[in-house]
């Protein structure tokens, strides 16, 4: 592995360590440079602001958050969103997830560039990459067509109900059947209003 790669991996995790520990505003260039062992030299070699470390930080969360969907191609869609759905729920309600969230809420108020960085390269580019997905499955005529974006955005939202907000406010988080029911039935709710109405009436008839 190059040296400029693993040194970016070591700065990027100990900065993420960082920021859910002390928030945007209390982590700082320097613990970030001795936490990860490298000098402050480098850090700024590769992130030349705090700013463009903490984006660099949700990108990497956003990607790992998009792994459910690749090599999906020839697979059903009840089959892809089903899998997605079991990952990304499990990931918008871990600990570390809602600990980014509160940074990011706290922040936001008194540096708005941050709510945006924040939504921009995680919540954004995870609404695009499903919406991307969506919009292949509805031109090969597994769902219905319409405005593939809000598809996406409904998707989230069923498959995730209240759990996500019960955990940003400190209740006890949902059990893993009660996420499992609320994942499953949010897929088959997302899926019978995407349905194509001849294959809805189809499978009525049937």
């Amino acid at each position: 592995m190059p040296k400029g790669h693993d040194n970016t991996s070591l700065i990027l995790d100990a900065a993420r360590t960082l920021f859910m520990e002390q928030s945007f505003g209390g982590a700082t260039m320097e613990a970030v440079a001795a936490a990860a062992g490298v000098s402050k030299t480098t850090v700024y070699a590769h992130f030349p602001s705090k700013d463009e470390l903490f984006v660099a930080v949700v990108e990497r969360e956003a990607e790992h958050q998009m792994l459910a969907l690749n090599g999906s191609a020839g697979t059903e869609a009840a089959v892809v969103l089903a899998a997605f759905a079991d990952e990304a729920a499990a990931l918008l309600v871990a600990p570390s997830t809602i600990a980014l969230h509160r940074i990011v809420s706290s922040e936001a108020v008194r540096a708005p560039a941050v709510g945006r960085l924040f939504y921009a390269n995680g919540p954004q580019r995870l609404i695009d990459g499903l919406a991307t997905y969506l919009e292949q499955a509805m031109m090969s005529g597994q769902l219905r067509r319409a405005p593939s974006r809000l598809a996406a955005v409904q998707f989230l939202a069923v498959i995730v109900g209240d759990l996500q907000l019960r955990a940003l406010h400190g209740l006890p988080p949902a059990s893993p059947s009660e996420r499992a029911a609320v994942v499953s039935s949010g897929v088959q709710v997302f899926l019978a209003g995407y349905a194509i109405p001849h294959r809805r009436a189809s499978h009525a008839g049937g």
